[in-house]
């Protein structure tokens, strides 16, 4: 047999590659390349390739339709197929490959959530920040916006939804958000003005449908950030992940990549001017001003928000860069939403999305990040401390129960808490009487948090058991065995 595997790639930045020859076909260095005679120059070859910064590859795509795994928001898609073959006399073909490419919500999506540790199995309140940027220039592929965001844990939690709020830092920080929504004596999330938030709670998921879509803030709520495009060979003071460079980054850049180092002298009006490092070193305290690293751009598709001096661009600015205007990306208002839950995994993740409804675009997800100074967080992970035991927090109810047929109280209800089972496991209930017999055995497989069985009071023939005093013993595995409370014994009252 004969089969395709197709795998996907993406990233920002591409490399030229490019290869010199002279009139009989002899490849020649650049430098070799710009010495020679018109009438000896050959040809030159230019190859591109992947820069840095590229994701790996993605996992074997199974059906066609799927979604793509690799990471979104980003300006390059490279495809790998493999054609293989059993060595038989069938020979794979490969006519085309279609992707269906839609214009992303947001331009940039980053999320953050706090408190990032609590007591394992206590009722708390937490906060997922979510900042959203979306493209304004080029304006034919500005960001529509988005109207719905969806909020879920793994492994799963009970979110129970406290309330949804837009608003900037300085908002937030004055208690006046500009649209909060709060649930009103109907059990409705609405705002001041009565507009309604759709939501959908899920098991482990929060589903929220917003009356408006949210766009980017207005310029005098949040300025918007200005982009100057740069070629291989120009400079910049940021690292590939748009963060400005320190002496520690700059320093760990490859050494081709290391552009200038430049000393600003501040003056008592706060404006700066470029002096040498000697200069530099001999100014009052008062006087030095910024250092500034620079690296070296090797990738084409590169933008920053600088301009050639390392300062940030504002209209002004980028209203002089002329060829180089790159993106203008609008800063949204901030996204605030509060659940309450009880977390019981150390390794307890967030993942939140957003997208349109309509027309209904694929979900988009954020990455977690340090998004505001409102929390000292910089992620999605939630961990739980102070679990003792594996198994806890045992309620039977009603106890006892009376499985008479009179269709009151027929079954009991076991509910309990796991804790540090990350993984799925084996979890058996056995049923015992009072001299170790063992009449029911309940057996299921679970990950931590809370769990809810039943028995209605039957034999394994499906017999209903005599009246008395029955042992429930709750035997599960931990992710370390040293971990006590992996089994919990508990009395049971059968009475009719």
């Amino acid at each position: 047999g004969t089969s395709v595997e197709i795998r996907t790639r993406t990233g920002d930045q591409l490399l030229q590659q490019i290869r010199y020859f002279d009139k009989t076909g002899n490849q020649k260095t650049a430098a070799e390349y710009a010495k020679l005679a018109g009438f000896l120059k050959g040809p030159s070859d230019t190859t591109v390739v992947v820069g840095p910064g590229w994701s790996a590859w993605s996992q074997q795509y199974r059906q066609p339709g799927e979604l793509a795994s690799s990471p979104s928001l980003r300006r390059f898609m490279q495809l790998q197929a493999r054609l293989k073959s059993d060595g038989g006399q069938n020979v794979p073909t490969l006519h085309g490959i279609a992707v269906e490419m839609a214009t992303p919500v947001v331009q940039r999506l980053q999320a953050e959530v706090f408190p990032t540790a609590v007591t394992a199995g206590v009722l708390d309140t937490f906060s997922v920040f979510v900042q959203p940027d979306f493209l304004e220039r080029p304006t034919n592929v500005r960001s529509p916006g988005f109207d719905e965001v969806r909020v879920r844990a793994e492994p799963g939690l009970d979110l129970q939804l406290v309330d949804v709020a837009l608003g900037t830092e300085a908002e937030f920080m004055d208690d006046a958000p500009v649209q909060r929504f709060a649930r009103d004596g109907d059990g409705r999330f609405v705002d001041a003005d009565g507009a309604e938030l759709s939501v959908q709670a899920a098991g482990d998921s929060l589903w929220l449908g917003l009356p408006n879509t949210v766009t980017g803030a207005s310029a005098d709520a949040l300025e918007p950030v200005y982009y100057r495009s740069v070629l291989p060979g120009d400079e910049v003071p940021t690292g590939l992940d748009r963060q400005v460079l320190t002496f520690t980054s700059y320093n760990l850049l490859p050494e081709a990549e290391r552009g200038a180092v430049r000393y600003f002298q501040q003056s008592a009006d706060g404006s700066l001017s470029e002096v040498d490092q000697t200069t530099y070193e001999g100014l009052a305290a008062t006087e030095q001003g910024p250092v500034r690293y620079f690296r070296t751009v090797v990738g084409l598709g590169d933008q920053v928000p600088f301009d050639a001096s390392g300062d940030s661009l504002d209209q002004s600015g980028y209203s002089r860069l002329g060829g180089q205007q790159g993106w203008v990306v609008g800063r949204g208002r901030l996204l605030r939403v509060r659940f309450a839950s009880r977390v019981f995994q150390q390794g307890t993740k967030l993942s939140v999305q957003v997208r349109q409804s309509a027309p209904e675009t694929p979900w988009q997800a954020a990455d977690g990040a340090d998004v505001t100074g409102l929390s000292p967080s910089q992620s999605l992970a939630i961990g739980a401390r102070g679990a003792q035991q594996a198994i806890a927090d045992i309620v039977l109810s009603p106890n006892p129960f009376t499985p008479n047929g009179d269709g009151i109280n027929e079954a009991i209800e076991i509910e309990f808490a796991l804790y540090r089972v990350q993984a799925q496991r084996p979890l058996t209930i056995g049923i015992y009487t009072l001299s170790g017999q063992r009449v029911r055995q309940i057996e299921g497989i679970v990950t931590g948090g809370e769990q809810r069985f039943s028995w209605d009071g039957k034999d394994a023939g499906g017999q209903v058991v005599a009246p008395g005093l029955y042992l429930c013993q709750i035997e599960v595995a931990a992710d370390a065995e040293s971990f006590g409370g992996q089994t919990q014994t508990c009395v049971i009252a059968v009475a009719y």
